[in-house]
């Protein structure tokens, strides 16, 4: 049993934290209370930005992460002392019915996916797992010599997964996305659709989609983190929209929470950028619909893309330069002189690839992710009608937010859609689509009519009688995902969404065992303290980064490579590379199920993955021509320590 309530304590004492940072920050800015789903996330968005600036200055660890966990306790502590909740809160009420389901859903995942038995050892292993253990070893990750990551790789989600690895194993990584953002997002869905006021009834049919829209969860990378940002950004802006015409101060005070929102949500996951972007000026764009002067709406427009700059640069600034690389790339793809895509494949095909019958490789089809795609530009003409026939409804700050929020999701989609393959825009843009697309109701509500008249009579307007039929019908594509996800974590204690062989099962559980780690710090221990090394290993998170800088390399990070090396030259080249960099030691995993063998790499070569596959095969063949030719100072028969001397 201690098993499972220790972790659950641990989460609830980081709820407890996130909860207190967020309502300092809520009091500031608002001057009162604001429900708990939205002060966890402002919160979680405090966490993210206090990190980057932790992350900068090499402080991030035990002392730091608990004084920001016990702070936030105390804070918590203090907002209730200062407005106790009312006693009519406590007593269970129809009304509360949407948060039971959520706890309800949140404890089944927590009890069958903590511990988890089972990660996507590729992406996991090599990247997402890496980041965490080092910032706790070192205060920081990515400001050293680990500058070989993916393209696709933000530092804010690893330090988002350090306070949980602070207190336990690897193994519960899980619960910070899966159960902690999971419930704050659920939690946070309902007060959106109480805020606009919708009757209990109709905030069941929002909160039943989050729940069963396929996450297509296949790492540790920001999945649900990445759709709480969203959803405070939209409940931020709903404040904001509040603030009297004319008082410019107060609305720019006001907007300094969505620019917290914006920056975390692009700081996660480089993915998220493109909607972060197209949200931020569309929101602006409709301030005069709410009575703002065109002057003013400017000011406040510059001080909410500053804000949000600022903001952002702590987390920005550890990947400036890779980052602005690969922007340049993908805006080469949209405007048609680039051939470059984001996942090594060439079938990036645009948003007509995503017109497919087919079912997902991860589970669910092309057409349940398509029809909420439809239902969110449904709404978004919806809105757009209402703001351009009445004055009145234009005043309607639901209407503004939606209307920001359906143009931000769609245009995103389409800008994923010129970097990836079809399937992968899909996953890309399923973060933004669980929190967007249970708002065509909430947001729209006014346009809607949805009421419940005393004597339980239904009353709803077309469009409203349309979105509610759409959103069924899309729940109605997941249920059986659904059901496959349930019993999976059940059975075998995850909902990755691709299965796992017997052998992986085996691998996972060696790889996380005491004896593998031991043997990476015993290969360790023959480098000098102190000395760079390089690692391209199956389990580099055992490494040990207080001893010696290392530069590590992930599957993606072969595409940043193959960018500063002519691996074609074969390993004179690489030796080079490595030397101007002060790098003498190699370690290498040579046998390992943990990494790409050669047979599946060559199979690999005549798939869409052949550009990564290529470059994983000259490396494998220059790393072997180094062990053949250079200094072993270990070989365990699959990790191998290389000597290629001073040059």
């Amino acid at each position: 049993m201690s098993i499972f309530l220790v972790p659950i304590g641990i989460i609830v004492v980081l709820l407890a934290s996130s909860y207190g940072w967020g309502s300092l920050v809520a009091r500031a800015i608002y001057g009162q209370r604001q429900p708990a789903g939205f002060s966890s996330a402002l919160g979680c968005a405090v966490w993210i930005f206090v990190g980057g600036v932790l992350n900068i200055t090499h402080t991030i660890g035990p002392f730091s992460l608990n004084a920001l966990i016990v702070v936030g306790i105390g804070l918590t502590l203090l907002d209730l002392l200062q407005s106790p909740r009312p006693k009519s809160d406590m007593h269970p009420r129809p009304e509360h019915l949407p948060k039971l389901i959520i706890l309800v859903v949140t404890a089944f995942y927590a009890f069958t996916l903590l511990p988890t038995t089972a990660f996507n050892f590729h992406d996991d292993f090599h990247t997402y797992l890496l980041y965490p253990m080092q910032m706790l070893q070192t205060g920081a990750a990515g400001t050293a010599v680990d500058d070989l990551r993916g393209y696709g790789t933000l530092t804010a989600q690893s330090f988002l997964l350090s306070p949980l690895l602070l207190y336990l194993p690897i193994s519960f990584a899980n619960g910070f996305d899966l159960v902690f953002c999971y419930m704050v997002c659920g939690f946070l869905i309902d007060d959106i659709g109480k805020k606009a006021g919708l009757h209990w009834l109709f905030r069941l049919i929002p909160v039943l989609a989050f729940i069963l829209i396929h996450p297509l969860y296949v790492n540790l990378s920001a999945l649900y983190s990445g759709s709480l940002m969203v959803l405070g950004l939209l409940y931020a802006s709903r404040l904001a929209a509040e603030v009297e015409p004319g008082k410019l101060g107060a609305l720019i005070v006001g907007l300094l929470p969505p620019a917290l929102f914006a920056s975390c949500l692009a700081s996660l996951k480089l993915t998220f950028v493109g909607f972060v972007a197209v949200y931020v000026v569309s929101f602006i764009a409709f301030f005069p619909a709410l009575g703002w002067q065109a002057r003013q709406a400017i000011w406040a427009g510059a001080s909410l893309i500053s804000m949000s700059l600022l903001l952002a640069l702590p987390w920005a600034a550890v990947s400036l330069s890779s980052y602005s690389e690969l922007i340049g790339k993908a805006i080469a793809n949209i405007t048609g002189s680039g051939g470059w895509s984001y996942d090594g494949s060439d079938t990036s095909t645009g948003p007509m690839g995503l017109f497919s019958a087919s079912r997902l490789s991860w589970g669910g089809s092309f057409i349940a992710y398509l029809l909420m795609l439809f239902a969110i530009a449904l709404a978004l003409a919806g809105s757009m009608r209402r703001l351009w026939r009445s004055e009145r409804v234009a005043r309607d700050r639901n209407l503004i937010v939606g209307a920001s929020a359906f143009i931000a999701v769609l245009l995103s989609t389409v800008l994923i859609s010129y970097q990836v393959r079809p399937d992968l825009t899909v996953r890309y843009a399923t973060p933004l689509l669980i929190a967007v697309f249970p708002m065509t109701i909430s947001l729209l509500a006014s346009s809607l009519s949805l009421q419940i008249s005393q004597d339980r009579a239904v009353r709803m307007s077309t469009l409203g009688a349309i979105l509610l039929i759409g959103q069924v019908l899309v729940i109605g594509q997941f249920v059986d995902v659904f059901a496959t996800n349930l019993s999976k974590a059940l059975r075998q204690g995850t909902i990755l969404s691709f299965p796992l062989s017997g052998r992986g099962f085996t691998f996972i559980h060696s790889a996380l065992a005491r004896e593998t780690r031991d043997a990476v710090r015993a290969a360790q221990d023959t480098i000098p303290q102190g000395e760079p090394f390089f690692a391209w290993l199956a389990t580099p998170f055992h490494l040990d980064f207080a001893r010696n800088g290392i530069l590590t390399l992930d599957t993606p990070g072969l595409a940043v490579l193959a960018d500063r090396v002519d691996l074609e030259s074969g390993h004179p080249g690489f030796v080079d590379y490595l030397r101007r960099r002060g790098i003498r030691y190699l370690m290498w995993n040579e046998n390992s199920p943990g990494m790409r063998g050669e047979k599946a790499l060559e199979w690999e070569l005549n798939t869409r993955r052949q550009a990564l596959a290529r470059d994983n095969l000259k490396m494998i063949q220059t790393m072997r021509a180094l062990s053949d030719t250079h200094v072993s100072l270990f070989d365990d028969g699959s990790l191998v320590v290389i000597d290629i001397g001073e040059g």
